[in-house]
Formats: C-alpha cells, structure tokens, sequence
C-alpha cells in the first residue's frame, strides 16, 4: 500500500479539484482503495469522484518506467465500471490545468451516461 505525505501536485490537484467540485456540488474522495481479487493486489487511486466514477491520477516521475504496471492498474478499474484520467506533473503545473480537468471530469462525466 501507499505511503507518505501526498506530493506537491497532488496536493495542488486536490485544491483545484475540490474546488471544482464544490462549484459542482460533487464530493471528491482522496486515496480511494480497490482491491483486486484474483491477483491479491491493493490499488490506492489519487483521486475519485463517486457521483461519475472517475478516477484521477497523478504521474509523477516514479512513473516513467511503470506504464505496464499502470495499465493493469486502468485495467482493472475500469473493468469496475470507472473511467481513469491521468495526468502528469507538468500538466498540472501549466496554468491552464484548471480548465483541462474540468473539461475532462465534464467529457468523462458525459460518456458515463451515454
């Protein structure tokens, strides 16, 4: 399982987040817990937002050589029924991250309930 401090950009992506969420009435859970069965693993996502299903990660450096291990992770969350947005470090850093979340969380959110 996950240990530390949350990092600098998933502490900036919870502020953007909750506030964008607040302006949508919608309740964003930090480190939401999966577990899969057959493989025994804990998955821990960043972010989820349960009134959509969407689950926002955040790549930092550590995982620039873990893209295998990230697609079995989508994988298995998606297989649940959830839609995985992943964004790295740097996009987080760009001032026009704001904007890009929510207009992914509001695409997602659309393809949810088509």
């Amino acid at each position: 399982m996950r240990e530390g401090a949350q990092t600098v950009h998933e502490g900036m992506c919870k502020f953007i987040l909750d506030e964008l969420c607040k302006e949508e009435h919608l309740t964003p859970k930090n480190q939401k817990i999966f577990y899969d069965e057959e493989n025994k693993k804990w998955y821990i996502a960043d972010f989820f937002i349960p009134e959509f299903g969407i689950v926002i990660e955040i790549d930092g450096l550590s995982h620039a050589n873990r893209q295998s291990y990230d697609a079995k992770r989508t994988e298995f969350i998606e297989k649940l029924g959830h839609r995985v947005l992943r964004f790295r470090n740097d996009e987080i850093e760009s001032p026009d991250f704001r904007e890009k979340l929510k207009d992914a969380i509001i695409k997602t959110a659309s393809l949810a309930y088509k």
